[in-house]
């Protein structure tokens, strides 16, 4: 019955990227928002599971940490805090390397607290992440079963139509010019990089790997990624029995 208990108590957290690079959007929300709803119904599910949950939201001055409860209590401190987090107006334009430290300073932290065999999501555009973030996410991969929420919007996709865009970051202000060809294949280049940077190292090493667009419907965006992950599995689970 111990042992039972213990299962069905499995620790979940939801580790939830809130830089400054999450808060864009062009279409329906805001990276951040997603993120938050996201995880919002990911700890609802795992409440229903009768798991514990438990989060780490960081940003570039700071993170918050819950530890993981259980019952209505768990779920409720984690919307609490993504309800109510306020925006940190101190990290506008923060340098690069100043935001993949936090990011590092994240991924180290649940290494330290999470204990083995988690279940962790992890809600980030993945963006300003250098060689030791990376090393990290790869043990925390090699510790616990990790599901990377790769959250993007669809101008970082595909660059709009020909045309000059002015954009600004709340403070600083510039132009988007999207008339040369070139450009527009550079500009999708780098999303491609990214996106295959992530998804290639979760493949490697046995980790999720669910993309969500910030224009479409959440819900059925976490059904598909979820229905792929489990056949992805089977595939290859029943490979190796067949090998075997």
């Amino acid at each position: 019955l111990k042992v039972f208990r213990e299962e069905r108590e499995r620790p979940v957290y939801m580790v939830v990227d809130d830089r400054h690079a999450m808060h864009f959007g062009t279409k329906v929300a805001f990276k951040s928002v997603v993120a938050a709803q996201a995880a919002a119904l990911l700890g609802w599910a795992s409440h229903a599971r009768g798991d514990r949950v438990g989060a780490v939201v960081f940003g570039e001055s700071d993170h918050v940490e819950l530890r993981p409860k259980g019952g209505r209590m768990g779920i409720l401190q984690l919307l609490n805090i993504l309800a109510h987090r306020p925006s940190d107006m101190a990290s506008r334009n923060p340098p690069s390397d100043v935001s993949a430290a936090s990011f590092r300073l994240a991924l180290n932290h649940i290494l330290k607290a999470a204990r083995p065999g988690s279940l962790i999501f992890l809600l980030s555009d993945f963006r300003e992440w250098d060689e030791p973030a990376r090393t990290a996410f790869l043990r925390l991969g090699a510790h616990h079963e990790v599901v990377a929420m790769f959250i993007y919007d669809q101008v970082e996709h595909t660059a709009p139509p020909p045309g000059s865009y002015p954009i600004t970051d709340g403070q600083a202000h510039g132009l988007l010019k999207t008339y040369s060809s070139q450009v527009v294949q550079a500009y999708a280049q780098a999303f491609h990089a990214r996106y295959e940077e992530v998804r290639r190292l979760c493949r490697s090493r046995g980790m999720g790997f669910v993309p969500l667009a910030t224009h479409e419907d959440i819900p059925s965006q976490l059904t598909k990624g979820f229905q792929e992950l489990g056949n992805r599995r089977s595939a290859n689970h029943s490979g190796i029995t067949g090998a075997a």
